[in-house]
């Protein structure tokens, strides 16, 4: 199997000419080639010889924010965030709120939020992190039209 690195060499060189919008692509395809190529496939749909700026917008109408995440992944932070304030919830509770099943959640959705940084683990269930709180909280400011000021997560005792 070959590594991402061999993946991404590949993508720069035989598709997209320019380094900015296969890095554009890259960025946003969470380092999973798959992703990777169903996103040049969209952009390739719209131009041969993308810019920046196509890609850019290209991404957007497909949903694809700058930090990679699609309007599932929105939906499910926003869940998390609005309904059980940031957490901690479990990941059954989650599912069933969402109307997916839990190995989706645990296989497609939780790894990137993981590595993104955006919720954590715990022995109680999943709950955001200061970062999720803060990208939940842009979202929400952008949903409703005021801007986003960050506002800190809750405190919770442990009991």
């Amino acid at each position: 199997m070959a590594s991402w690195g061999a993946h991404f060499r590949k993508f720069r060189q035989g598709y997209l000419r320019a380094p900015q919008p296969a890095e554009a692509l890259a960025l946003r395809s969470r380092g999973v080639p798959r992703i990777a190529n169903r996103l040049l496939r969209r952009v390739r749909d719209v131009t041969d010889d993308p810019k920046p700026a196509q890609v850019k917008k290209t991404l957007a109408e497909l949903g694809v924010d700058s930090w990679g995440m699609d309007d599932g992944d929105r939906r499910l932070l926003m869940l998390l965030f609005d309904r059980f304030d940031g957490g901690p919830v479990g990941v059954r509770t989650l599912a069933a709120a969402a109307g997916h099943e839990e190995r989706t959640l645990l296989e497609a959705f939780e790894p990137y939020w993981l590595r993104r940084g955006l919720i954590d683990v715990t022995e109680r269930g999943r709950q955001l992190t200061v970062k999720g709180h803060v990208y939940c909280q842009q979202l929400a400011g952008a949903r409703f039209g005021t801007p986003a000021k960050f506002v800190a997560p809750p405190v919770r005792d442990i009991a």
